[in-house]
């Protein structure tokens, strides 16, 4: 983990994401997502922390000390995204209000995933340990892929 980010609370809310330390008060650590609503973010094994917001996409934050969240959206047919997760390559899912979507880091795109879930509102993504991927829908229940996302 980054020194950054220990000893910090990361929250998403409706400001954004903010962060605040053990010594001090809630502060918005970056420029370049504000106004916006956080519904999930997560960290990998890097650092590096990403967002999904209701209405602006996937931010992550700059590399270059954590000053500025970056969109990236290339790919999708939405930016109402409601999850995020890693799969069991490691790779970034996102759920969204049409489906379920993977990053692929060379092409800097994000593609979509699981056929069946397409035009399907994913409001929640987990992924156990044995790479088992479960999706919550608003509307159709819940569903498992055993194939990293192919089905």
């Amino acid at each position: 983990m980054k020194q950054q980010w220990r000893n910090m609370l990361v929250l998403g809310c409706v400001l954004g994401v903010v962060h605040a330390t053990l010594a001090q008060n809630i502060s918005q650590p970056a420029t370049g997502m504000n106004d916006t609503f956080v519904y999930s973010q997560v960290m990998d094994r890097n650092g590096t922390l990403y967002a999904a917001t209701g209405g602006l996409g996937v931010f992550v934050l700059d590399q270059s000390g954590g000053k500025t969240w970056q969109p990236m959206n290339e790919g999708f047919a939405t930016t109402i995204i409601y999850a995020l997760a890693f799969d069991a390559n490691e790779d970034l899912i996102a759920g969204t209000d049409e489906g379920i979507y993977r990053y692929n880091k060379a092409l800097k795109r994000w593609t979509a995933i699981g056929n069946e879930l397409r035009n399907r509102s994913v409001s929640t993504l987990t992924v156990t340990s044995a790479g088992a991927i479960f999706v919550a829908t608003e509307s159709d229940g819940l569903y498992r892929s055993n194939d990293n996302g192919a089905s």
